[in-house]
């Protein structure tokens, strides 16, 4: 399966329309996940809590990815301090369990913390190892806002596909951004050799395509 493919399958498996593509013979597919825990996040959306909604579509994604593949989870913002540090592994990459990853999940709530995605990156793409081995590598970004720890995540995602290539990619999922929020998401996603994806079921103006 080409690039192009793997992504437009990835892209299908995060709207929730079909599952992602199997692992190649040589390699198994590795994602890690970045999920926003800060205060922002708790804030609702037709009466549901944008947390919840990340909660259920990283639970959905969980639930229709092949067996074989490698999945790790990272948090931020889920101290409830303005801790730009404040970021944590909460799964290490590694061969999937489903149900450990999604009890991990089950207790965040959203708190007043920093959002440092240029790190969040970073440390997510350095996690899932060595580029130059087969295999599909993805980091999934669930969040609502934008840089505010000092980086720059658009630059650190060009920098990373000038080096690594389309052997990883940035998916990116907003919860009800504002028009700045989507437009740095949008373009972290675009540098990152993915694409920019809305919550299914965020219903709102600021959602619109």
């Amino acid at each position: 399966m080409n690039f192009p493919m793997r992504r437009l399958s990835l892209a299908l498996a995060l709207l929730g329309l079909s599952v992602l593509p199997a692992a190649s013979a040589k390699a198994a597919a590795k994602i890690m996940f970045i999920l926003d825990v800060s205060g922002s996040m708790a804030a609702k959306l037709d009466g549901k809590r944008k947390i919840d909604l990340a909660k259920k579509s990283f639970n959905d994604m969980i639930g229709g990815l092949p067996a074989d593949t490698h999945a790790g989870l990272y948090v931020y913002g889920h101290h409830g301090d303005r801790d730009c540090k404040a970021f944590e592994m909460l799964v290490p990459s590694g061969a999937l369990n489903k149900g450990a990853m999604t009890q991990k999940v089950t207790g965040l709530k959203a708190r007043r913390g920093a959002t440092p995605l240029t790190v969040a990156l970073a440390k997510s793409v350095e996690a899932i190892g060595n580029y130059k081995n087969s295999g599909q590598k993805t980091v999934v970004l669930l969040s609502d806002g934008k840089e505010n720890c000092g980086g720059d995540p658009v630059d650190f995602a060009e920098k990373m596909s000038k080096s690594l290539g389309e052997l990883i990619s940035i998916y990116v999922i907003g919860f009800d951004v504002g028009k700045e929020e989507r437009a740095q998401l949008e373009a972290v996603a675009k540098a990152g050799n993915g694409a920019y994806l809305r919550c299914r079921e965020c219903r709102t103006a600021r959602q619109s395509p």
